[in-house]
């Protein structure tokens, strides 16, 4: 799986300062957002964008960092990393946003390249998450080949990258089409509504032609049963939940 581009968001009231980042990011392979100066607005963004490092001032309108930061915990997408900044260099400030759970506090003006640092730090993450994400997209595989799923048509791939990342990354199942969709288009360089019809055309293949014994020992309810084929969520989670339930049968028998 190619790994997506990394998305940083920042809240910035300053556009020459936004241009300076905007020029910086420019050949970094890293895609650069920006929100209007208000802690609103930035948590809304953040919900559109998913960004992967979400970067603001301790002080905005409405909501403070903290209070965004706060919020977005309580939501379904929270970025991998919080960054504060601010132009105090007070140790109580400080020590109060690394309380709050922010990963560095950034004085202003600073270094940009202090960004890259932590830009590197997510990008050592994912890559930890890769072997663990391939080996259960191999797994997943497996599993949709035991159904008959048809691996010429673009779903079975989509369907074997979402049940694994259903298991290694379970929070974008929370909000399916701006979670998980979102997340297999931006690795697949398509759109949401094309992941999200391609996957729906795998599983019409699997309960049209697919091997009935597998499928109802999956699904309990027979591809014939008058329950119907589950929703593209519904066969991702009892895909996944029966993934996590036999590797742990593994892990026990050894």
């Amino acid at each position: 799986m190619e790994a997506r581009r990394l998305k940083i968001l920042f809240c910035e009231k300053s556009q020459q300062q936004a241009k300076a980042l905007q020029s910086f990011f420019e050949d970094k392979n890293i895609d650069v957002y920006f929100s209007e100066f208000d802690g609103r607005k930035m948590l809304w963004n953040i919900e559109q964008i998913c960004p992967d490092i979400a970067v603001m001032e301790i002080y905005m309108p409405h909501y403070n960092a903290v209070e965004v930061k706060k919020l977005c915990c309580d939501k379904s997408y929270s970025p991998k990393l919080f960054v504060v900044q601010g132009s105090f260099d007070d140790e109580d400030i400080i020590e109060s946003a690394m309380e709050a759970g922010f990963d560095r506090y950034l004085l202003r003006p600073f270094d940009f390249r202090l960004l890259l640092d932590i830009s590197d730090k997510v990008i050592a993450q994912s890559r930890d998450r890769m072997s663990e994400f391939e080996y259960l997209e191999d797994y997943a595989g497996r599993m949709l080949q035991h159904m008959a799923a048809p691996m010429h048509v673009a779903g079975y791939g989509y369907l074997r990258q979402s049940i694994a990342l259903a298991v290694c990354q379970p929070e974008l199942m929370n909000r399916i089409t701006k979670g998980l969709y979102r997340y297999i288009a931006d690795i697949n360089g398509t759109t949401v509504s094309r992941v999200e019809r391609s996957m729906r055309t795998a599983i019409n293949l699997i309960w049209e032609r697919g091997n009935l014994a597998v499928v109802d020992e999956y699904f309990c309810c027979g591809i014939n049963d008058v329950c119907g084929k589950p929703t593209n969520s519904e066969f991702i989670t009892i895909v996944a939940d029966r993934l996590k339930r036999q590797m742990e049968k593994e892990k026990t028998a050894l």
